[in-house]
């Protein structure tokens, strides 16, 4: 009989825990924290954002609709053919200016007969381009006039082709140092088609007088 009892107060006790409502499986936010979520600015994705107009930026766009537009005028074309018209007129003058210059600068600049040399008056060509303040000019004279009396002298003989390097090597050795002060200047100057001015005229007609008196003083 006691065992009875005891099954049945067990029996009891297990129905008494037994819990009919199913344990739910689904995760919620509280009721406060989703209002303020909504609430607050920071978590608030849908907002539209606007930034401050950049005014340089805009200017430029407008100065560019503003030429583009312009452009597509006729008064656009016209300037488009004009400026066409200028670059070509540029270009044109350039490519001249320098075959002029290629064709002054290479053309022989020695008096190739003996006979001419002697008839012409350096000096006289000196003084005109000074006068004129070409100075590029009187230095090609001058370093032509060294020629000259270095061929009157018998030191060298002028020839068609020859340059002026092959001139310094026929000199007599104590000529050489004083040709090649006046020939670095000449060269410096004419194929170099640096700007000339009094100072590097001064310095050229020095060196060529330095050697003319070398040369009056050997015939001494």
């Amino acid at each position: 009989m006691t065992k009875y009892f005891y099954w049945v107060f067990l029996l009891i006790m297990l129905l008494g825990c037994t819990n009919d409502e199913p344990i739910s499986s689904e995760r919620g936010f509280a009721e406060d924290k989703i209002s303020y979520y909504n609430s607050s600015e920071q978590f608030n994705y849908d907002r539209e954002t606007s930034s401050k107009p950049n005014l340089i930026l805009e200017f430029l766009s407008q100065v560019i609709r503003g030429i583009a537009w312009f452009l597509n005028t006729i008064f656009g074309y016209m300037m488009i053919a004009a400026l066409v018209v200028l670059l070509i007129w540029i270009l044109f003058r350039y490519v001249n200016q320098e075959r002029i210059s290629y064709i002054e600068n290479h053309q022989t600049l020695r008096i190739v007969d003996e006979s001419k040399i002697d008839e012409i008056d350096f000096g006289e060509l000196i003084s005109q381009a000074l006068a004129s303040s070409n100075y590029r000019l009187a230095i090609r004279y001058t370093f032509l006039n060294t020629l000259k009396g270095l061929s009157l002298n018998k030191l060298i003989i002028v020839k068609d082709g020859k340059t002026n390097h092959e001139y310094y090597h026929e000199l007599p050795i104590e000529f050489k140092a004083k040709y090649r002060q006046v020939l670095s200047v000449f060269e410096y100057v004419w194929y170099g088609e640096f700007d000339s001015t009094s100072s590097i005229y001064g310095q050229i007609d020095a060196n060529a007088k330095e050697l003319q008196e070398l040369i009056n003083k050997s015939d001494a």
